[in-house]
């Protein structure tokens, strides 16, 4: 059997006594993984925190207290009488009598007089 590209093997074909050709035959190589532990070192340079202790000198700050005066403006108003003419309107209301005249007629009466001579006897009887 001569190996193939690709792993494969193939077998050359065989002549039977009556003539025909024999059934060809192929073998497929498949490569299976076995789990095998194998171990290994690794160096790895990592980096390692080192902690250094150091005096650093720093002055002590003392604050003293001190008042400066800063002038502040303050605004004071102050009122100045300025003479000036001003003209305003007021309206008031006033009775102003208003004379009609109305026309009503009244019936005139006069009197007449008449004598009439009345017997005093008959006054008292009544």
């Amino acid at each position: 059997m001569a190996n193939a590209p690709g792993g494969r093997r193939s077998a050359a074909p065989r002549r039977s006594d009556e003539g025909q050709d024999e059934i060809r035959i192929q073998y497929i190589d498949k490569y299976v993984d076995v789990p095998q532990v194998i171990t290994q070192e690794v160096v790895r340079h990592v980096p390692k925190t080192e902690i250094r202790e150091r005096e650093v000198y720093v002055p002590k700050v003392q604050y003293v207290e001190k008042i400066v005066e800063v002038p502040q403006i303050q605004v004071v108003e102050k009122i100045v009488e300025v003479p000036q003419v001003q003209i305003r309107e007021i309206e008031r209301q006033v009775i102003i009598p208003v004379i009609r005249e109305v026309v009503r007629e009244v019936p005139v009466v006069t009197t007449i007089e008449k004598l009439v001579e009345v017997d005093p006897d008959t006054l008292l009887d009544r």
